[in-house]
């Protein structure tokens, strides 16, 4: 387990001048107050590959459309907001059994597995779930744009979008 006041993974340039891409990969919880990814020149990323693991604090871009949040472990919680405002991620990809218990924004969001998001969920560009993933939304949110190809999207909360493309997938949403 990881326990930091803040973190900040950066991209940056390398000593022989070129541009490097940064990624920081964690197999056990985080706890960490603010957690920054800064993209300097190229991408900069965090995975959380652990399985069971908990991710607890915020998870920034420095700015506006900025930095990459990958899930691999099965089980994952991210438990602080994601992309918040001004400092949203470039994007989302989730690939394991996950729960986001606050906000969570970016550019664009892949789901490709099983996901639960407790709060608001805002895609920017696109929101793509795929393989046979189910996911709930229980908070109000805008997808901008959705693209459903074999998913399934369960919206508990009101949903907003300007086009939702449904190839093959199931949308339920259910009025309280």
């Amino acid at each position: 387990d990881v326990f930091v006041n803040a973190l900040t993974i950066t991209s940056d340039d390398d000593t022989t001048g070129g541009a490097e891409s940064s990624s920081m990969t964690v197999n056990g919880n985080l706890t960490a107050t603010t957690i920054v990814l800064d993209k300097d020149t190229n991408d900069s990323t965090l995975v959380v590959a652990g399985t069971s693991t908990t991710v607890a604090g915020t998870i920034d871009g420095a700015g506006d459309g900025e930095g990459i949040l990958q899930i691999t472990g099965a089980g994952t919680t991210i438990s602080g907001a994601v992309g918040d405002g001004a400092t949203s991620l470039a994007s989302i990809d989730v690939n394991a059994t996950t729960t986001f218990s606050s906000t969570a924004e970016a550019t664009a969001l892949t789901v490709d597995a099983d996901t639960t998001f407790t709060g608001a969920v805002l895609a920017n560009t696109s929101f793509t779930v795929d393989s046979s993933a189910a996911v709930t939304l229980t908070a109000a949110s805008d997808l901008s744009l959705a693209t459903m190809t074999t998913g399934t999207l369960t919206a508990n909360g009101l949903l907003t979008t300007s086009d939702l493309i449904n190839t093959a997938g199931k949308v339920y949403l259910n009025v309280a």
